[in-house]
């Protein structure tokens, strides 16, 4: 009798232990699948700011453009206004404007 319960004892040991080993193997794929995921999240966070990071270069591109543009333009008024105001006692000057 002794030696049957032994038996069964370490039987269900050794089903506890494979158990146990079976959830720890689940447990380390899991950890890894998080891994996998959190480095997956933290590449498209990256890309994201990338992207972001090039959309307010581009955006800063087009606003030095834009000022460049206007600034060449008060250039050309002013010039105009200039010679326009400068010389107009002369008809040739104010035909050339």
């Amino acid at each position: 009798m002794a030696a049957t319960y032994a038996v069964q004892v370490s039987k269900q040991q050794q089903l506890l232990q494979q158990k146990q080993q079976q959830q720890q193997q689940q447990q380390k794929q899991q950890q890894q699948l998080q891994q996998e995921q959190q480095q997956r999240l933290q590449q498209q966070q990256q890309q994201q700011q990338q992207q972001q990071q090039q959309c307010q270069q581009q955006q800063q591109q087009q606003q030095q453009q834009q000022m460049y543009l206007l600034k060449g333009n008060n250039i050309q008024l002013v010039f105009w206004v200039v010679t326009c105001s400068s010389s107009s006692s002369s008809s040739s000057s104010i035909f050339c404007c």
